[in-house]
This record gives structure tokens, C-alpha cells and sequence, in this order.
């Protein structure tokens, strides 16, 4: 018996050894390809113009130094740095088309074969296709657009992972060509970036002095406007930018108080003289001390007094001389009192001076406080004009010193552009395109895989690789032709094949059933599941299972049903595809079914039903008569999708169908039936397994299990 890989074979099994054998006859064949294929290979490799790439590599980053950044940034400011997507959208750049036509331009690159191979008009081959319509006529492209598509295809830019580095290469026949490209990307990017930065601030100027001009109007009228407002509304500035009527109101604030402190001072030391007559004691007042007056006559009483001292000694109180001494002393002390009295006299005529002029003043500052509720007023106006003028003063500044700073820089030379190249170009003398050895090693391995599946192709499709199948022998010992027609399994089916001979009763009583058929019987619950169990197809798809009899077709009916109730009861998905209409009887389903899908009226989904007792999936039998050839197809590709395929097949297409099935059930009768014992021995020749079920127990002229070969025989209980 085959195995499960090959049993499906056309006309038999592959035999490895003959396969083997095929190649090794074809060996010199095999042999000579492959040296055509690489000799061919390395003679194409010499006529392929070898391609040179050069590369350049530009990094990006800020150049502004202290003594070029702009003031506004400060001189100790970091540096910007350059993000992800502005190196890819400098990468973008570089790839423009602006700087392939400078440099095609620059470079006299329209005047250059290899970028312009339809320059000499198109071969044979693109003649044919474009006469065809297959392909569009380069010569109606222009000669720049064909010369700048060439150069894109060309070119690559793009950075380095996880930096700021851009890669520029160029591929080209010609290696110093090549570079030259490459250098040329390079200058006209860098260069294209100092003309961008400087048309930046030339552009920044042009507005700049457009702003300008038009500001210093503004701050003219701002400032006209706060000069006119001040004179008509009279606040004129003083000392220390202050109004006159607030100068004024302070400095009567300061007589006032100053007025004030006078007249308290002068009516103090008034009373105090008075205070100082009116006890008699001495005075002692500074003011009164200081009096000239008062410092004579004081000289005077003393002087008397030492003189009335002095003559007291000698003379007595009463003496005349002592009295005229007496009374010029009280003429004295008389004196004293009346400048004393005097001098306190002057101190209240001061407060009354201080205190009018108090009043004179707080009448004025009352009139300077209401003149400076309406200066209030006129300030706060004053304030929001002149807010008004130093903000466009402010922003007038700014302007002009952001309009130095862009006028400074308009030299290209002060402009350094954010890139630099850190790799020029040079010519590489080792070609990219083509790699010799890589190119080899592809045509060797091709060659030899190709040569050899020809070779085991025609092996099997001619019959060589092929092993026939069991069948019966001759009294020599040879194999005999069976007697139905071989076919194609159902996995590979492709045409109709010839139908087979119906099978007719035989009446020979000495037929016994072949030996290599199992038997088990319906009671046998045991040998039942371990049957279901050993259903199993090849890997990678489910088992087809063909259901038969040699009657009507009631009995591989019901087998079928108990078949597909018991593997869906084990949780095995199994479909139950009817061939006869028996199955979809007894189920009392209707509709599209096997004939439908042959016929390609119906697909798959509608024609797929649900058995009404199981989890099982049944397809009828359909409107129509299912074709064979089509079926086998249907049911190798229902394999693909479920564990297990039962198909109910009458007894005439079963024997065409076995080949392509894993096992055939045959439903027996219980007795000694020579139909079902004829149809036995054609499927024993057609199909790799056929199983006997029975109703009862074994059928007549069955030959002991023992005597079966050992890999058809049903496991038994331990």
C-alpha cells in the first residue's frame, strides 16, 4: 500500500527509486543546462556595461556663530537644532527637481548618452511593442523630460538612522561622471540654501523698511497728538517732569504746614513770656536773652546791685544814697519787665502774620486742589496718549534694529547655511551592477532546480516514476489488467472519464470475498469507533470516505448517516456529500446540491445543509444528475476544508472514484450475496482500503481476519 503523500498519483504510486533513477540518466543533460545557463550568464555579465555609484555625505547643523547670530538671539543663545523631519524634508529637497535640471544644466548632462538611451530611437523589440500599443514611443517624450527621468532613477538621497547626516549617491557608466554628479547635487543644495536665506532677508528688509516708513509717521502723529493735548489742556511740565499746578499745590502744601508750625510757635513762647512776668521769676527765654536791649539793662541791675552791696557795709538803708541806688535799681527791673513785655508783644504779632497767612494759603490751596481734580482728569487722557506714542516708539526701535541686523546680512558671505558636506565624491573604480558572483550563483541554482523538476516532471507524467497498483496475477506470476477502467483520483481530476460497465448479478456460487477486505459488523460498537478512529487522511487535509452497495442504495444510505452522526459526535467535522438521493430521501431534504455545484449553478454555501439529528453537514444529491469527473473534484476540495469527506457514490462510479479516496465502505448484505462479492473484488483492485459493513453478522464465504494482510485489518481491544 502506498503512502498517503503519493497514493493519489495518476495511474499508480511514485516510485522514489525510479525517480532517482530518471535523474541520474539525465545527469549529463542535467549537466550541460546548467554550464549553458552560467556560460550564457557570464557572457551577458561581459556585455552589461558595469555602473559605478559615487557618494557624498552632507551634514546638517546650525552654522551661526556669536559673531553672526542675530543680537535678538544673543550671543550665548544655543543653537537650534535640526529635528527629524527637517532632515527628511531635506532629503526631499535634495531629490527635487530644481536641483536635477541646475545640474543637468550645469553639467551639459543633454548631451550624454547613457542618460539618454532613447537618443538613437528605440530597438526592434520596443519598435514592435510600441507599434502594438504596448508601450509608449520615447521619442514623443522630450529630450529634457527623458534626460531628467533618467537622472532621478539615478539618483538616491537619503540619512542616516538616528542622525543628521544625508547620503547623496549617483549611479552612473561612467565613474568620474559619477562623482562629478554627485559633487554637483551637493554644491547646488548648499548653494540653494544660502540663496533661500538670502532671498529670506532680503524679503525681511523690503518689509522691514516698508514698516519702518510707515511707523515713524505713526510715532510723529502719536507724539504731535500728546504735545497738542498737554498745551490745551495746560499741563505743562515743570521740574522733575512734573505739572506746574501739582508743583504749585505741593509747595502751598509746604507754606501751609510751614505757616501753621509759626503761629503755634509764636503764641508758645508768648504765653511762656507772660507765663514767666506774671510769676515774677527770671526769665530765662532764649529770645528775651538775646534781646541787646535786655543784656544792657541786665548789666545795669547788676552793676547797681554790687554798688547798693557795696555801700550797705557803710551806710544805712535809709541813707539817700542807698535810696537813690534803690530806685534807679527798680527803674531797671521796670525796664526789664516792659522788654520782656515787648519782646512777647512781637511774638503775638507774628502768630497773627502766621496765622493769616495760613489762611490766605489754604484758601489758595483749596482753589489749586479743584484745578488739580481737572489736571487729573486731563492726565489720565494724557497717559493713554502717550502710551500710545512709546509703544510705536518701542516697536519703531525694534523694527530699525532688526532692519540693521537683515541689512547687515544681505552679504552672502554672512549668510552660512545650515548644511556642510563632510564627503565629497570621488570616483569608485569598483562597479555596483553587475555582481558577477551573486548573478552565478543565481543561474547555477536556478538552472539545476529548473533542470530537475523537468526531468521528474517527465518522469511522472510519461509513466516511468509510476508503480502500478495491487492487482490480480496471472497462473506466471504477472499482473492482470482489472477490469474497471483506472482513473485519475478525485484530487486531480480534471475531464470526464469514461464511465464504468454496470455491474451485473453473477451467479457463481463459488465466489468467496477477496481476502484483503475488513468486515465490521453494525453491533459492534467497539470495532465501530475504532473504525471512525483510523479514518484519517493525508496531512494537511481531512479523509474521503466513499460509501456504496450493490442494491438500491438504502443500505450505504444509512451507513453513511451512522458514519457522519458518529465522527460528528466525536467533534470531528465531517460532510456526507449525496451521490445517489437515497440519503437526502430519508433526510426529507430539498434543493441544490452535488449536481448544482457540478453544474456551477450553485455555490458552495447554499449548497451545504444541516443534518437534522447531528452537528454533521449534508449535501444533496441536487436537481440534476452529479457528473463524475466533477464530483471527485468537489470532494477532494470539501477534504481541504473538514476532518472527513463521506460520499455516497452508486456502484457503478465508486470503482472509478476509489483511487482517490482513503477508504471504501462497502454496505453488505448479510448473506451469501454474489453481487456484493463481485463488486468487492473491483474495489479491492481500485481502491487502497475497502471496509465490509454489515447489518449482522459476517457474511458467507468471508475468509478469517488472521488471513488478511496485516495493514488492512481493524484494530483489536486490548
Amino acid at each position: 500500500m502506498a503512502t498517503d503523500s503519493t497514493r493519489h498519483s495518476l495511474g499508480g504510486e511514485v516510485d522514489l527509486g525510479s525517480l532517482l533513477g530518471s535523474l541520474w540518466r539525465a545527469k549529463v543533460k542535467i549537466i550541460l543546462f546548467v554550464l549553458l545557463v552560467v556560460f550564457a550568464m557570464i557572457a551577458l555579465i561581459r556585455i552589461i556595461p558595469p555602473e559605478y555609484t559615487s557618494e557624498a555625505r552632507i551634514l546638517l547643523e546650525p552654522q551661526e556663530t556669536p559673531f553672526t547670530r542675530p543680537e535678538a538671539e544673543g550671543a550665548n543663545a544655543a543653537p537650534r537644532e535640526v529635528d527629524e523631519q527637517a532632515v527628511t524634508s531635506q532629503v526631499q529637497v535634495i531629490s527635487s527637481r530644481d536641483v536635477a535640471e541646475a545640474v543637468i544644466e550645469e553639467l551639459d548632462l543633454l548631451n550624454v548618452a547613457e542618460l539618454d538611451p532613447a537618443r538613437e530611437g528605440p530597438g526592434l523589440v520596443e519598435s514592435i511593442l510600441v507599434t502594438f500599443g504596448l508601450a509608449n514611443d520615447p521619442m514623443a517624450v522630450p529630450r529634457e523630460e527623458r534626460v531628467y527621468m533618467e537622472f532621478s532613477e539615478r539618483l538616491s538621497a537619503y540619512n542616516i538612522r538616528d542622525s543628521r547626516v544625508i547620503v547623496v549617491e549617483f549611479t552612473a557608466n561612467d565613474a568620474q561622471l559619477a562623482a562629478r554628479v554627485t559633487n554637483a547635487i551637493v554644491e547646488h543644495y548648499i548653494t540653494g540654501l544660502r540663496d533661500a536665506s538670502q532671498r529670506n532677508t532680503r524679503s525681511a528688509t523690503t518689509f522691514l523698511d516698508a514698516q519702518i516708513t510707515d511707523l515713524r509717521t505713526r510715532v510723529a502723529s502719536a507724539e504731535a497728538d500728546v504735545a497738542r493735548f498737554r498745551a490745551t489742556s495746560d499741563l505743562a511740565v515743570g521740574v522733575n517732569n512734573t505739572t506746574i499746578s501739582a508743583q504749585q499745590l505741593s509747595e502751598l502744601s509746604t507754606q501751609l504746614t510751614r505757616a501753621e508750625a509759626e503761629v503755634a510757635e509764636a503764641q508758645a513762647r508768648a504765653e511762656e513770656i507772660r507765663s514767666i512776668l506774671r510769676s515774677g521769676g527770671g526769665i530765662a527765654v532764649p529770645e528775651v536773652l538775646n534781646s541787646p536791649l535786655f543784656q544792657r539793662l541786665q548789666e545795669q541791675q547788676v552793676t547797681l546791685r554790687a554798688r547798693i552791696a557795696e555801700l550797705s557795709a557803710t551806710l544805712l538803708p535809709q541813707h539817700p544814697r542807698i535810696r537813690e541806688l534803690n530806685a534807679q535799681l527798680a527803674d531797671l527791673n521796670a525796664q526789664i519787665r516792659s522788654e520782656a513785655n515787648r519782646i512777647a508783644s512781637g511774638f503775638e504779632n507774628e502768630a497773627r502774620v502766621a496765622r493769616a497767612r495760613a489762611q490766605e494759603l489754604d484758601t489758595r490751596l483749596g482753589q489749586l486742589k479743584a484745578e488739580a481734580a481737572r489736571v487729573g482728569e486731563a492726565e489720565v487722557e494724557l497717559r493713554a496718549l502717550e502710551r500710545e506714542a512709546a509703544a510705536q516708539r518701542e516697536l519703531l526701535e525694534s523694527y530699525l534694529a532688526r532692519y540693521r541686523e537683515a541689512a547687515a546680512r544681505e552679504d552672502d558671505a554672512q549668510l552660512p547655511p545650515n548644511a556642510r558636506s563632510i564627503q565629497l565624491a570621488s570616483a569608485n573604480n569598483v562597479p555596483v551592477s553587475p555582481k558577477p558572483i551573486p548573478l552565478l550563483a543565481a543561474s547555477f541554482i536556478g538552472s539545476l532546480l529548473l533542470s530537475i523538476m523537468i526531468v521528474l516532471s517527465s518522469a511522472i507524467l510519461s509513466g516511468r516514476a509510476m508503480r502500478e497498483p495491487s492487482g490480480p496475477q496471472d497462473d506466471g506470476g504477472r499482473r492482470e489488467p482489472m477490469e474497471m477502467p483506472h482513473m485519475a483520483p478525485a484530487h486531480a481530476v480534471s475531464a470526464p472519464r469514461p464511465a464504468a460497465p454496470r455491474l451485473q448479478p453473477v451467479a457463481a456460487p463459488a465466489l468467496e470475498w477477496p481476502r484483503d477486505i475488513e468486515f465490521v459488523a453494525l453491533d459492534d460498537q467497539v470495532a465501530l469507533r475504532r473504525l471512525l478512529t483510523s479514518l484519517r487522511g493525508p496531512e494537511g487535509a481531512g479523509s474521503i470516505v466513499l460509501v456504496t452497495d450493490s442494491g438500491g442504495g438504502h443500505r450505504s444510505a444509512g451507513v453513511a448517516l451512522g458514519f457522519a452522526r458518529g465522527m460528528a459526535a466525536a467533534g470531528r467535522s465531517v460532510v456526507m456529500v449525496d451521490g445517489q438521493g437515497e440519503a437526502s430521501a430519508m433526510l426529507a431534504l430539498e434543493g441544490p446540491g452535488l449536481s448544482d455545484l457540478c453544474e456551477g449553478t450553485a455555490d458552495v454555501t447554499t449548497a451545504i445543509s444541516r443534518d437534522p439529528m447531528s452537528r454533521a453537514h449534508v449535501v444533496v444529491r441536487g436537481y440534476g444528475t452529479p457528473d463524475v469527473a466533477a464530483a471527485g473534484e468537489i470532494v477532494a476540495a470539501l477534504s481541504e476544508s473538514y476532518d472527513c469527506v463521506i460520499f455516497v457514490s452508486e456502484a457503478t462510479t465508486t470503482a472509478m472514484l476509489a483511487q482517490g479516496s482513503d477508504v471504501v465502505a462497502l454496505a453488505a448484505a448479510s448473506g451469501h450475496n454474489l453481487t456484493d462479492i463481485r463488486l468487492a473484488e473491483v474495489l479491492s483492485e481500485a481502491a487502497p482500503r475497502v471496509v465490509g459493513v454489515t447489518r449482522g453478522g459476517r457474511p458467507q464465504g468471508v475468509r478469517a481476519t488472521a488471513a488478511m494482510p496485516r495493514r488492512f485489518q481493524v484494530p483489536q481491544p486490548a
